[in-house]
């Protein structure tokens, strides 16, 4: 069972505000679709999405590569 919340945090700053936006069932069940191939929460992966459109594509790379390092407990540095 996926958690509720995902365990990293963003580099956008504390995840404190929620949105509630209305979407069709199509879009909610392809979104948690997505999710699950991904391994992370419905909404960790709607926030990955919104973040990607907000911020660019070359930020979130760089935070999922961040991410991975972090999570494999190398150091590059």
């Amino acid at each position: 069972m996926l958690e509720s919340r995902g365990s990293s945090s963003s580099p956008f700053g504390k995840l404190e505000k929620r949105l509630d936006i209305p979407c069709s069932e199509v879009l909610e069940e392809r979104l948690i679709a997505m999710a699950a191939l991904n391994g992370i929460p419905k909404a960790e992966y709607s926030r990955r999405i919104l973040e990607r459109a907000m911020f660019g594509e070359f930020v979130i790379a760089q935070s999922m590569a961040l991410d991975r390092t972090s999570l494999n407990g190398s150091n590059l540095g």
